[in-house]
């Protein structure tokens, strides 16, 4: 990875790939929601986004850092209170590493990858 840069397919301000891509958009070229070379959403994703944001409500969790709708992730425990993070992407960043989550999940607490279920 190299600098932060703004991605060439969401244009966020995320750490980059030698490609110019964020981890987001590489996740969405591989599951064929972003064209590999321009970046652009295809047609499938963006009826997967659409679909995703009329939904968001139905999720147990959202992403601290993105907001997305979760129902498995990380939930690390912080200074603050408990944070949710949907992926690797999301939940190390900004000095916290995996390494650091290992270390925070042997001593236990409420640091941690689980499943949640939407409460009725």
């Amino acid at each position: 990875m190299s600098e932060l840069l703004s991605c060439k397919g969401c244009e966020g301000f995320e750490e980059l790939f030698e490609d110019g891509f964020c981890g987001y958009c590489r996740n969405d070229i591989q599951k064929g929601h972003r064209d590999e070379d321009s970046g652009d959403l295809t047609e499938e994703g963006e009826r997967y986004y659409k679909d995703e944001q009329e939904s968001v409500e139905a999720y147990p969790k959202n992403c601290t850092k993105c907001d997305k709708g979760i129902w498995e992730g990380y939930q690390i425990e912080t200074f603050k209170g408990v944070d949710y993070f949907c992926s690797d992407a999301c939940a190390f960043n900004k000095g916290y590493t995996k390494e650091q989550y290992l270390k925070d999940y042997a001593e236990g607490g409420d640091t941690y990858w689980t499943e949640w279920e939407v409460s009725a």
